[in-house]
């Protein structure tokens, strides 16, 4: 109810209602409750007069569940299913069932919300139907007794699947939970229409049970049941527990006329089952870095949080059959996207892997990154007379004591050779050249590819002769 309860003035709020239960569970050693409502409009949906009454959430977040607030509903918004960033979502969490339909007037209008479990999102719908006052009595004087109050139920109950068949037309996966007091049994037409039929028919918690366990409420001497949990059909085979606490029904002293139903649900962990990765460039020269960037994908694109898992960077000698060793491992982004910034100082394969379904771990594809040698070329004059010597000298990076470089020359499109060099200890060469003939001698340092790097290029020079 509202904030003052029975008192009919006006007051529609019940955060201090909702504050005060909270509290009080958490005084009785219970844990901490978040939650969330929508004030309804005044003396709009039934109840005591006054009172305001609605549903609401209530839940917790120690144990990795989230809520996701969407939207700025008032009592008459509907909130409808919509795709945002590719996954399916309701316009307005919390939000309100088509609340304008007539088949709501002077009853409680469903709130339906939008939660987060490790990745995996759950819209559950908590619902108070119509009540079956007016309705005759079971054994009294009118047989079979007249159940006018069906006749909004089962109004409501196709409104509510509607809502239900649009999440699953947009998901046929997707998680739904219908829960609450429908005031109706679980052999009714109400619940009927509620579990629908065919693929998308929802599983009635309830009817799970055996039957003389069924009941949530007992009325003059009547076991019934009025409370339902419905589940969608990617939420029954996740695999569920189910069962009827009998706190009241049984006993004359009770806290509610009703008895709490509690389900537990086996839903998985995403379950990635590839994984990419492309390089940011193929052909490097020594020390230099390039970016190394993927994407571990769900089953089925599922709308799994992927941040929780790893992925091991992974290399070997480029096209050798040496074992792989691991360079790094870290977790994705939610989206499962990842990158590797790394700096190969000779040409290398590398790949990633992450934990997959077998005892080996799986595998993205090999990306190849080759390095050539990183040649320097320094000039000592690039100006000079004829037969004036001209030193060309530079380094060589990584070491490689005793290998040689050539010193070539551009003719046209072409590159001959000039002179050779062995390197030095400290990696350095020394190369001489003159010339009789003037002109514009364009000149590169080469040291030849090996099994390790790409052919080694210096930067060209240009040296004029007068």
């Amino acid at each position: 109810q509202d904030n003052n309860g029975a008192t009919n003035d006006g007051t529609v709020a019940a955060d201090q209602t909702l504050d005060k239960l909270v509290a009080a569970v958490t005084a009785a050693g219970g844990p901490a409750y978040e939650w969330r409502q929508i004030d309804p409009q005044d003396v709009t949906d039934g109840g005591e007069p006054g009172g305001n009454i609605r549903v609401a959430f209530l839940y917790r977040t120690d144990r990795g569940l989230e809520f996701v607030d969407r939207g700025d509903a008032s009592a008459t918004t509907a909130t409808t299913v919509e795709t945002i960033d590719g996954q399916v979502a309701l316009s307005h969490s919390p939000g309100r069932v088509d609340p304008t339909n007539g088949a709501w007037q002077s009853s409680r209008k469903p709130l339906a919300g939008e939660f987060r479990w490790q990745g995996r999102t759950v819209f559950v719908i908590a619902n108070h139907f119509n009540s079956k006052g007016g309705d005759e009595p079971l054994f009294g004087r009118f047989q079979p007794p007249e159940r006018s109050s069906e006749v909004q139920r089962h109004q409501q109950a196709t409104v509510l699947r509607g809502f239900v068949d649009d999440v699953l037309a947009a998901d046929p996966a997707a998680r739904v939970v219908v829960a609450g007091d429908i005031n109706d049994f679980e052999f009714s037409e109400t619940a009927d229409i509620l579990v629908g039929s065919g693929a998308t028919a929802l599983t009635d918690l309830p009817r799970t049970l055996p039957e003389d366990e069924r009941y949530t409420y007992v009325f003059e001497g009547n076991s019934q049941t009025l409370d339902h949990i419905l589940v969608s059909p990617q939420l029954a085979a996740d695999g569920f527990a189910y069962d009827v606490v009998h706190v009241n029904a049984e006993f004359a002293d009770q806290n509610s006329d009703h008895d709490p139903q509690v389900a537990s649900f086996s839903i998985p962990l995403p379950q990635p089952t590839a994984v990419s990765l492309d390089a940011s460039a193929t052909a490097l020269t020594w020390g230099d870095e390039v970016t190394l960037s993927g994407t571990l994908s769900v089953e089925g694109g599922g709308d799994g949080d992927l941040s929780d898992q790893e992925v091991t960077l992974q290399q070997r000698p480029a096209g050798s059959s040496a074992d792989w060793t691991d360079v790094e491992t870290k977790s994705p982004s939610a989206t499962g996207d990842f990158s590797f910034v790394v700096a190969p100082e000779a040409s290398t394969d590398y790949r990633v892997a992450y934990p997959g379904g077998s005892d080996l771990p799986a595998t993205s594809a090999t990306v190849t990154v080759g390095v050539a040698t990183k040649v320097t070329l320094v000039v000592s004059n690039d100006l000079v007379k004829k037969n004036e010597v001209v030193l060309f000298t530079g380094t060589v990076r990584p070491a490689h004591v005793g290998q040689s470089v050539a010193l070539q020359q551009r003719t046209g499109n072409h590159w001959t050779t000039v002179d050779t060099a062995t390197l030095n200890d400290d990696n350095t060469y020394y190369i001489f050249w003159s010339t009789k003939q003037k002109g514009s001698y364009t000149f590169r340092v080469v040291r030849a590819a090996d099994a390790d790097h790409l052919e080694g290029l210096s930067p060209e020079q240009v040296v004029r002769v007068r």
